[in-house]
């Protein structure tokens, strides 16, 4: 997973949390930016406690013309569609 970033000029990372499913592998948010940090020391790495906070700071440093993609598990989707309408993303 860690070696999927080879293109990205940026990297933003959210928390982790478990799933009531998992009984094990317990991953966190540390622990990939760690594991990306020795694939590619020079990647700039910014970790975000929620949706809100991405939010936010997409708001301010992304640029016109450049590619946002979104990849998670639950509703990242609110970061793009926040930033798409000029809203502020929801946490739930």
């Amino acid at each position: 997973f860690v070696n999927c970033w080879a293109a990205v000029d940026q990297l933003i990372i959210l928390d982790i949390y478990t799933s009531a499913r998992e009984s094990q592998g317990q991953v966190t948010s540390q622990d990939l930016v760690e594991k990306i940090r020795l694939v590619r020391p020079e990647l700039s790495i910014c970790q975000q406690t929620g949706i809100v906070e991405a939010t936010d700071y997409l708001r301010h440093c992304l640029k016109p013309g450049q590619v946002l993609a979104l990849l998670g598990a639950t509703n990242v989707f609110e970061i793009g569609s926040a930033l798409l309408k000029g809203e502020q993303a929801n946490e739930n």
